[in-house]
């Protein structure tokens, strides 16, 4: 076992000292380049109402509650937490019962929203050694180490440039029995619900300018990149005064990066000119006070079954145009897709966009942001993706557009979190 002193850098991390750590260290399969990224863990979600996210979690969503903070806990960090999860999707939803707590004073800046991003990694010492010698900041100045349950848990947190969300990576041996140190496991870890949520396909983000996050990812995590776009809804204009027409048109450009060995991808998102305030990006950043993640995507075996009954639990979606459905059959033609076991006027029922090619294809519905669907600007903008693959491992190119004016077009019917509204109701 490596001293935790070797692999801890003091303030600024000399290159050769990590090179000879990265070498000494045991081999564990991790490839040349590679983080040793495993999976995501789950990630942390800070909200001003617990009892709300319980509701929505247990009887909206159908996940089951797993893990729960213990008292000792709460009060060490100011915070309670409780952990619900779905088959390897876990969220870890928690509430500020201090002022003086981290949770109080991200609420204090942003409406609910996602604090930190969790994975597992196959060896921490390998990771932190690795982490250094690119540059990463360390918010922990040593690895949180707690042997127990059965087994040992070990984790150290990193700073990112994606606001205030933090990255945290944890070495878990096979025998670890709880979610975490400081809870008290209350089910399965990973539950098999009515609705077989299997796990979390990818991750979306906002930024106003993303390449800092773009390289973050790649010459600190050591990814790459799998796929980019940018549009703009004025390429559809062909008069040039209604394509400068500030409340008419905007557009994005996305790189999605990705850690080949363990398939974890993030798609980051940024407003693109003319109009670059009018982009729902650059709302959304308006809305969640910074740079944040906007959406987590959860996969499904059997979409059109999970949103029937969601839509009878109450959850909305976003609106898709019915010109859509009167293109899909033409596009479908043109993407040589001939296999789609559904009928296109069920999709249309739904709410569900199809893309893909060659016979391979995916199929991706998106829910209204919370502040909509709580009718609540302190709930924030962020959603959940639910997505249905079979075979096609993309992004849905040919919906992207129509995602993005749908987010659009409900920002536009006066749902737009107000700056002054969230710091008026977050002191009441």
């Amino acid at each position: 076992m490596h001293s935790m002193n070797s692999v801890i850098p003091k303030i600024v991390p000399r290159l050769s000292d990590t090179l000879k750590i990265v070498e000494g260290l045991p081999d564990k399969g991790i490839k040349p380049g590679r983080l040793g990224l495993m999976s995501l863990e789950g990630f942390r979600y800070y909200v001003y109402d617990a009892q709300r996210s319980q509701n929505f979690y247990l009887n909206n969503l159908g996940f089951k509650k797993v893990a729960q903070s213990i008292k000792d806990t709460d009060k060490k960090l100011g915070h309670a937490t409780a952990v619900y999860g779905a088959g390897h999707a876990r969220v870890e939803v928690a509430s500020p019962i201090d002022d003086r707590s981290w949770a109080k004073k991200f609420l204090d800046i942003h409406p609910d929203g996602v604090s930190n991003l969790i994975f597992r990694v196959k060896d921490l010492d390998y990771a932190i050694a690795f982490l250094a010698e690119r540059g990463a900041c360390f918010i922990d100045h040593h690895p949180l180490e707690v042997e127990g349950d059965g087994g040992h848990h070990r984790s150290i947190s990193i700073a990112s440039p994606l606001g205030d969300v933090v990255f945290t990576f944890v070495e878990r041996s096979m025998k670890y029995d709880n979610y975490a140190p400081g809870f008290e496991r209350v089910g399965d870890l990973t539950p098999r619900t009515e609705f077989n949520y299997r796990f979390v396909d990818h991750i979306t983000s906002n930024t106003r300018t993303m390449m800092p996050t773009i390289w973050f990812y790649k010459y600190i995590l050591g990814m790459d990149e799998y796929w980019n776009i940018q549009f703009h809804t004025a390429d559809t204009e062909p008069d040039e005064d209604v394509c400068l027409d500030w409340h008419k048109n905007s557009g994005l450009r996305s790189i999605v990066m990705w850690d080949p060995d363990s398939g974890i991808k993030f798609a980051t998102n940024e407003p693109l000119a003319p109009n670059y305030y009018n982009s729902q990006i650059s709302k959304y950043c308006d809305d969640n006070f910074g740079s944040g993640v906007q959406h987590v995507a959860l996969a499904v075996p059997e979409i059109t079954e999970v949103v029937e009954e969601l839509y009878d639990r109450k959850v909305l979606f976003l609106d898709s145009p019915d010109e859509y459905y009167s293109q899909l059959p033409e596009r479908m033609q043109l993407k040589k897709i001939f296999n789609l076991d559904k009928p296109i006027d069920r999709l249309k029922e739904l709410g569900i966009l199809l893309d893909g090619e060659e016979n391979h294809y995916l199929l991706q519905i998106f829910m209204k942001d919370s502040a909509t669907s709580h009718m609540d600007p302190k709930a924030g903008p962020f959603f959940y993706e639910l997505i249905q693959r079979r075979g096609h491992q993309g992004f849905g190119e040919g919906n992207f557009r129509a995602l993005f004016e749908a987010i659009e077009g409900e920002q536009s019917k006066g749902h737009d979190v107000n700056r002054d509204e969230v710091l008026d109701s977050a002191q009441n």
